[in-house]
């Protein structure tokens, strides 16, 4: 489900999403942290979705240039 806070870089959203909760780093997330800053992405939970998006397109094969990001 999208929030208010979800921003334009969050567009890859489904109609229904399950809650994953997970631990990670302190470093890792002050990364994370430093990219909301920065404005690439509206806040955490955006960024997670995204890389983790990328990651299981990487591992699946799939092309993941999308919207004219050439992140990946």
């Amino acid at each position: 489900m999208s929030t208010a806070e979800d921003g334009p870089r969050d567009r890859h959203r489904t109609t229904s999403a399950e809650r994953v909760t997970c631990r990670e780093d302190v470093p890792v997330l002050e990364r994370i942290n430093a990219l909301v800053d920065a404005d690439e992405y509206p806040n955490r939970s955006a960024a997670i979705r995204e890389a983790t998006r990328q990651f299981v397109d990487r591992e699946q094969g799939v092309d993941t240039e999308r919207d004219g990001d050439s992140d990946a």
